[in-house]
């Protein structure tokens, strides 16, 4: 009886959504040991303690299929491989070969590549580098998801007031106050001054009263005394 080797096939998984593909790459970015050339000891036991809590995360995010680490990194290749060839494409007077990566592989490119042999740790251990190593919260990832999409954010956008109103600086606010708080001084001023005069006009109106009264009576006086003369020259 002839022996038959029967392979067993690899099962097939879902290929990477746009979402996935960008939650990969924020997890990456997050974790930048990942992409680190060293291949000593510690370095390779970090890099695979990365990668797991890399793969935790991305499993327990909503609407993503569950992936193994090995898949992980296979994708992660794949989006590397892409970037290069959008690369090779964009070299000066060379027509570019392939569409250009939309917004998620150019997240992929912002991803630094790490040249250091190990991160700095105090205490010397390898279970506290995962939260040394770990940047952004779950939150922070998911948050970023809205401005993948930059077509469907533009349509889908609600028309907003204009932030660009002018603001007149507190120093031109401080300066008119002070201008205002002047005029009204000046102002107060002036009413005083107005009644001053006012009352002054009044006194000289009673003092040429007065006078004028005086002189009334010197002329009664007078004519007075001129009658009595006038009378006793008549009785002569």
């Amino acid at each position: 009886m002839e022996y038959q080797e029967t392979k067993t096939p690899r099962k097939r998984v879902a290929n990477f959504t746009a979402h996935e593909k960008a939650l990969l790459a924020k997890l990456i970015k997050s974790q930048p040991i990942v992409e680190s050339k060293a291949t000593d000891g510690k370095s390779v036991v970090k890099k695979n303690a990365a990668w797991a809590l890399i793969t935790k995360e991305f499993n327990s995010n909503s609407n993503v299929h569950k992936r193994e680490t090995i898949t992980l990194k296979r994708a992660w290749d794949n989006m590397k491989a892409v970037i290069r060839k959008s690369y090779a494409t964009e070299r000066p007077n060379v027509p570019p070969l392939s569409p250009q990566p939309g917004p998620i592989l150019s997240m992929a490119k912002e991803v630094p590549p790490m040249t250091m042999s190990e991160i700095n740790n105090p205490h010397d251990s390898d279970s506290t580098t995962l939260n040394t190593v770990k940047n952004n919260k779950e939150e922070e990832v998911l948050e970023d998801f809205d401005n993948l999409d930059y077509s469907n954010s533009k349509k889908n956008a609600l028309p907003k007031e204009s932030t660009n109103r002018t603001r007149r600086p507190m120093d031109y606010i401080r300066r008119e106050a002070v201008m205002r708080i002047k005029h009204l001084e000046i102002k107060k001023k002036l009413d005083i001054e107005i009644l001053k005069t006012q009352l002054e006009v009044e006194q000289i109106k009673k003092k040429s009263a007065l006078l004028e009264e005086e002189r009334n009576k010197c002329l009664l006086e007078k004519t007075k005394i001129e009658l009595e003369e006038l009378k006793k020259l008549l009785a002569k």
